[in-house]
């Protein structure tokens, strides 16, 4: 029974980590949310919002900028990119 507070506990943690950094972002719609899958921002590309990625690994190219926050739980940021958040 223990266990299961626990884990709802930190679901709900991360939930409004989550939801907080999405509404106190860089002010547009561009946020990325991705659960369970990959992120790639390739060369030269811009994501103009944040990244918001769970259980999975982002990649952010050489050249590539993000304006607003990275935040990556259960999994790996690679960023060669700019995080201007």
């Amino acid at each position: 029974m223990n266990k299961l507070i626990r884990i709802l506990l930190i679901l709900t943690i991360l939930a409004l980590g989550v939801l907080s950094l999405t509404a106190c972002g860089t002010g547009n719609d561009d946020t990325q949310l991705i659960l369970g899958g990959n992120y790639s921002l390739p060369e030269g590309k811009t994501l103009e919002g944040s990244l918001v990625l769970l259980g999975g690994d982002a990649r952010l190219e050489h050249g590539s900028l993000v304006k607003g926050d990275v935040l990556v739980i259960g999994g790996t940021l690679s960023a060669a990119g700019t995080i201007q958040g």
